[in-house]
């Protein structure tokens, strides 16, 4: 495992946040290395703003707030994919509850969304 400077890991934090333009939530496996999705279930995706972040805390990028969006299916989220404007893959990221130990925490007891509501993250951090 290669371990990076706290600067060096802000700056690749800052030059994903500068191209993310939306973010995808998922129900399944993560797929290897931000492979092909397969069987995972697309719960519901949002828009970012530009830039998408608005600064950092303790080594974690603090994203903007996101446009909300109506969910397409329920289901439990597991990952979210990161996406630049041109629908590039930038990566995955776990997610999970409030006690857990994911990359995105819902600040619920479950990380699950409902068809038809409509979500937007208001709060979230990249760590």
């Amino acid at each position: 495992m290669i371990t990076l400077s706290q600067e060096i890991r802000e700056q690749i934090l800052l030059t994903i946040g500068d191209r993310v333009s939306k973010i995808s939530l998922y129900a399944g496996s993560v797929p290897a290395g931000a492979g092909v999705i397969t069987d995972q279930v697309l719960l519901v995706e949002l828009t970012t703003p530009r830039p998408a972040y608005t600064g950092f805390l303790d080594g974690h990028m603090i994203m903007a707030p996101t446009d909300q969006a109506m969910v397409l299916q329920s289901g439990d989220v597991t990952f979210a994919r990161l996406y630049d404007g041109s629908g590039l893959t930038l990566g995955d990221v776990s997610v999970g509850n409030a006690a857990s130990n994911a990359d995105l925490k819902f600040g619920h007891e479950t990380a699950s969304v409902f068809a038809g509501a409509l979500v937007s993250l208001a709060d979230w951090v990249i760590q």
